[in-house]
């Protein structure tokens, strides 16, 4: 696919503005890409496609970029290889799929991923968990390809299908999945003694404290007596036999055992409330 054959495909098929970019010097003296143009989230589109020598894609929300940025020694295939190795082998494959459909390098090698987006999918730009990859979506553009600065080094087309397809997973399962890891990793590092007298008192207030009721805010008293046997120093097995025997009793209705373990195991996760935060 030669130079701007993507800028003028995508304007065909979709629409798409492009606009000039060049590089500009930060005042600590890093060189970043810049729109040559002021406002261009907001000019309309070309009658037909520009030829700039260096040019940018405007994206829209139809779409998204995952941009995997390797240069100055950043990690973002490292993170892109956790992100696909976290996902589910048949998922996995399906989104190595999609994602050679449209593929292009930058000059740094790293990487563009490019992807439909379903209507009404909201997309977080710079997500915590994924250290030097984005999500680019409406409002952001990516650089396109044969676009050099004058390097010798452009842009360059690793896989040119224009019929792209839906993302087979999106980011926020990712950040689900690596919030899950991180606090999990936090739990095995705590230490639970387990003490008699800990237990103890924790079985008295079991005892003690109002039942969980349905309609009257029950799930959130059974996440605060969960937490009070973590802030306790017991683990989550102890909680759970303590909790069947002294507290579920009370309930209205009583949790079924797999429904109270959910409980407990999202207190011990996410801490207060039992939400991840």
């Amino acid at each position: 696919m030669k130079r701007h054959d993507l800028a003028a495909q995508f304007h065909k098929e979709f629409g798409l503005f492009t606009f000039p970019v060049h590089l500009a010097m930060t005042p600590d003296g890093k060189q970043i890409k810049k729109p040559s143009i002021t406002k261009w989230r907001e000019l309309p589109l070309h009658e037909s496609p520009p030829t700039y020598q260096n040019y940018g894609i405007r994206l829209d929300s139809r779409f998204i970029v995952v941009d995997v940025d390797v240069k100055n020694h950043k990690r973002g295939q490292d993170t892109w290889n956790k992100m696909r190795a976290m996902l589910p082998p048949r998922k996995r494959a399906e989104l190595d799929r999609v994602a050679e459909r449209l593929q292009t390098v930058t000059m740094t090698g790293g990487r563009h991923h490019w992807f439909r987006l379903p209507e009404g999918v909201s997309i977080q730009k710079n997500p915590p968990g994924f250290p030097d990859v984005d999500f680019l979506s409406e409002g952001a553009y990516v650089v396109g390809p044969g676009t050099d600065f004058g390097t010798g080094t452009p842009y360059s087309i690793l896989a040119g299908c224009i019929d792209l397809e839906y993302c087979p997973v999106y980011y926020d399962e990712w950040i689900a999945a690596t919030m899950k890891r991180e606090v999990e990793r936090r739990l095995e590092d705590r230490e639970f003694m387990n003490s008699p007298a800990a237990v103890q008192q924790f079985t008295t207030y079991c005892q003690n404290c109002p039942p969980a009721v349905e309609g009257c805010r029950g799930d959130e008293t059974t996440l605060k007596v969960a937490l009070t046997a973590r802030d306790l120093g017991l683990d989550g097995d102890v909680c759970f036999r303590v909790m069947w025997k002294h507290f579920n009793r009370r309930c209205q209705p009583q949790w079924d055992e797999g429904g109270l373990e959910t409980k407990i195991h999202n207190a011990y996760l996410y801490g207060k409330d039992g939400v991840e935060n």
